[in-house]
C-alpha cells in the first residue's frame, strides 16, 4: 500500500467522528481532511489539536475510515522536493479555526451558505484585513497544502489557499486520483 506513495502526494480522508461528519455535511464533500506526504514514513498536516505538525504516515492512515491518494499531474522530483521543503517551513504554526469555518461554508452547499449570511462578513473582513502574509501565520489542512504548492511555484487551484476546503482541493484539474488506500 505505501509503495505507491511519493513525496508531495496528497492524502484526503474522512472518519466517523463528529468533527469529520460535520465538515463533510457543511461542505457536501466526501472528505474532511487533507495531508501532504513527505516520504514513505512521514507526512505533515494541520489539525485543531496540534496545529501544523509532522506525523507518522501509519498513524494518519490508521485514524481514518476513508483514505484516498492524489498526485499533482506531471510533478517531478525537483518540484516534489520544493513542495515538501515549502511546507516544512510552516511546521509549528497554529491551526486556523476561522479559516476552516470560512472555507467550509463558502465552498460548501448552497443551502448552507444561504442560511449563514455571516460568511459574507467573513469574506469581506478577509479582503479588507488580511494580506497573504497574514494568512501564512496559521493554517487549516487543505490551505496548508495549497500554500506549499504555491510556494514551490505550482498552482493546484485557481482559488486562494485560504478559500479551499479538502473537498474542493480534490476537484482540481491539476490533481489526479492515484488510488484508494482505505475505503
Amino acid at each position: 500500500m505505501l509503495s505507491s506513495i511519493q513525496a508531495a502526494d496528497i492524502i484526503v480522508t474522512n472518519s466517523g467522528n463528529l468533527q469529520s461528519r460535520g465538515i463533510q455535511g457543511v461542505t457536501c464533500a466526501s472528505y474532511s481532511h487533507a495531508i501532504l506526504v513527505l516520504n514513505n514514513s512521514f507526512c505533515i498536516e494541520a489539525t485543531p489539536q496540534f496545529g501544523v505538525a509532522r506525523v507518522a504516515l501509519s498513524e494518519v492512515l490508521n485514524g481514518a475510515t476513508k483514505v484516498d491518494l492524489f498526485r499533482y499531474r506531471g510533478i517531478t522530483h525537483f518540484y516534489a522536493d520544493k513542495v515538501c521543503n515549502s511546507i516544512i517551513r510552516y511546521e509549528g504554526k497554529p491551526y486556523d479555526f476561522r479559516g476552516a469555518v470560512r472555507s467550509a461554508i463558502s465552498s460548501g452547499c448552497s443551502n448552507v451558505k444561504r442560511l449563514l449570511p455571516a460568511t459574507v462578513l467573513i469574506e469581506v473582513a478577509d479582503e479588507v484585513l488580511k494580506d497573504q502574509s497574514a494568512h501564512d501565520s496559521q493554517f487549516y489542512s487543505s490551505e496548508l497544502i495549497v500554500r506549499a504548492f504555491e510556494m514551490a511555484g505550482l498552482f493546484v487551484t485557481k482559488y486562494p489557499a485560504h478559500a479551499v476546503s479538502p473537498g474542493g482541493l480534490v476537484k482540481s484539474e491539476s490533481l489526479k486520483f492515484v488510488k484508494a488506500l482505505k475505503s
